[in-house]
Formats: structure tokens, C-alpha cells, sequence
């Protein structure tokens, strides 16, 4: 993913083979696996399913490459594994592992996409103490409307986003649980048929959001994943969550 550096997690999907994209917007993008997409496709995050891209084509996934460690990719005959959502594939995203025992690491990042005029600062604190850790991570991320090489400008593409994630996790004898909190806020906007609701006057640089149309979409998630040894053949596997998914959409001129 980092390697990727995709001003969108879709981005860096769509570059594993039997995966595209659906996107209206620099920043509004859902995931097309084997021609199927929204409802056909599910989407996991701490092992519990993401619901956030599957209605309308602006609706997009949502989420940045912020806090993970990798992407899984599941599709055919495995796919019925995990219910009728999952007719197209499941892309299951995995969070950033636990630091080894005793340990403690501190990274700080900086993504610049010159086609954008923005990019992704963040931060990120992981501690392990014996049997316990936890972690803190902060970004941030802004981008203009998106230009190509010749300076052709896509007008309204420009979005903004702001994330933070903390995981505690324990190992007991017979009991492991890894627990996140995650809040996710991200303001973007999309295109039209025309331009006619869009102000084309503003600056190269300007990220303003108030006028044109755009998406507000705020997350809240809270999961706890739980392995409990039962016997030598016998384990239980617990995924518990709760997420608040708030979706406003502005059509612009204040409607």
C-alpha cells in the first residue's frame, strides 16, 4: 500500500489483477471485482463488514489506506463463504500488526501527490508490554482539484480527510482480543452531467467545499476480535462492533 501511495485505497486495489474501479470524483471510488460491484461485493474491516459504498455510483468506499497493513483479496467459489454480499469477492482490510513483545515504534509520513496540490501527513505511536499493547495513529489529508500532466483541471475533485485509530490487545492463557476505536471524517467533492452547479472562478489551490457539491461522511467504528481456546480442538472466535456510518450530501448553493 505504501508503495502504491494511491490518493485513494480503491486506487491501490484496482491495481491487483481481476479488480477495477467505479468513480465519480477524484476521491469517490468503489471497488468492481469480475464486473460486480456494490451489493455484490463485501467489505471487511476488523472482521466485521463494512457497509458504505454500496448504493448509488457517488457513494464511494470511504476509507484511505490510513492505519492498515494489507488488503485480501477473496474471489470465486470461496466467496459463498461469506454470504450472498459476497457474489463478486471480498476485499477484507487488515489493520497494522502489534509491535514485538517489549517493543515500541514511532513513524511519521508525508504523501505528496503533485496532481492534487495535497497529500497524507500522519503519525503513529505502538507500544507492546509483556502480554499487552496498544496504538495511536493521526492523519490528515487535503488535495485540490485534480489536474493531469498537461494541466487539464477536473473541477470539484478536491477532498479532505481526517483519521484517528487506537487498538488495545491482550493475550491470556486461553484468551486473545485485539479492540479498535476508529473515527474517520471525510469531505469530498463529486462531478455532474454538467457544470452548471459547479463555480469553475476558484484558485488552483482552493479546497473550499461550501459551495459546490460534495459529501460529508462521518465514521465511528468500535470492534473487539476475541479468540478463546476451548479444548486442544476447540477454539471460539468472537467479532463484536457497533458502527455509526452518517452520510450528508450537499447539491450546492446551500441545498
Amino acid at each position: 500500500l505504501r508503495e502504491k501511495a494511491p490518493c485513494n485505497l480503491c486506487d491501490a486495489l484496482a491495481k491487483l489483477p481481476g479488480i477495477s474501479q467505479m468513480s465519480t470524483g477524484n476521491a469517490i471510488a468503489k471497488p468492481v471485482l469480475r464486473g460486480l460491484y456494490g451489493n455484490r461485493i463485501l467489505i471487511t474491516l476488523s472482521g466485521l463488514r463494512f457497509d458504505n459504498q454500496q448504493w448509488q455510483d457517488e457513494h464511494g468506499l470511504g476509507l484511505a489506506s490510513f492505519g492498515l497493513s494489507k488488503a485480501e483479496l477473496i474471489k470465486g467459489p470461496m466467496g459463498v463463504l461469506y454470504g450472498s454480499d459476497a457474489m463478486g469477492g471480498v476485499i477484507n482490510l487488515i489493520e497494522e500488526e502489534k509491535p514485538e513483545s517489549n517493543t515500541s515504534q514511532t513513524d511519521l509520513s508525508v504523501n505528496l501527490n503533485s496532481n492534487t496540490l495535497g497529500g497524507l501527513i500522519q503519525a503513529g505511536f505502538k507500544k507492546s508490554v509483556k502480554n499487552k499493547w496498544w496504538r495511536l495513529r493521526a492523519g490528515m489529508e487535503s488535495h485540490a482539484d485534480y489536474s493531469n500532466g498537461k494541466g487539464d483541471r477536473v473541477f470539484n475533485t478536491r477532498f479532505n480527510g481526517y483519521y484517528l485509530k487506537t487498538t488495545y490487545g491482550f493475550e491470556k492463557t486461553k484468551w486473545t482480543s485485539v479492540n479498535n476505536l476508529s473515527a474517520f471524517y471525510n469531505f469530498a467533492g463529486f462531478l455532474l452531467d454538467g457544470f452548471n452547479r459547479i463555480d469553475t472562478t476558484e484558485t488552483r489551490w482552493s479546497r473550499n467545499l461550501e459551495n459546490n457539491p460534495s459529501h460529508r461522511v462521518i465514521i465511528h467504528r468500535m470492534t473487539s476480535e476475541n479468540s478463546i481456546i476451548i479444548n486442544a480442538q476447540n477454539r471460539l472466535f468472537i467479532n463484536a462492533g457497533v458502527q455509526s456510518n452518517i452520510r450528508a450530501e450537499s447539491e450546492g448553493g446551500g441545498t
